[in-house]
């Protein structure tokens, strides 16, 4: 998998229904993430309402290391 993303997952409302989604991208740039999701089939179907690029630097990082989970 190529994608950039390092962290994703779900952001719930009052009532525990998905409202959004947040990304955790690595990559050189805004540019590269916005080139990225420019060939998203979520953003390029209009799944997506919005879509908000913003710079991110990891001050500190106490959780482990997990693999996706299973949800079987």
């Amino acid at each position: 998998n190529d994608a950039p993303i390092r962290l994703v997952g779900p952001l719930l409302d009052d009532d525990g229904n998905q409202c959004a989604s947040i990304y955790i991208f690595e990559a050189a740039s805004a540019q590269e993430v916005k080139d990225w999701l420019a060939s998203e089939p979520f953003t390029g179907n209009d799944v997506y309402r919005d879509v908000i690029v913003r710079e991110f630097f990891l001050g500190k990082n106490c959780l482990p290391m997990q693999d996706w989970p299973n949800r079987s």
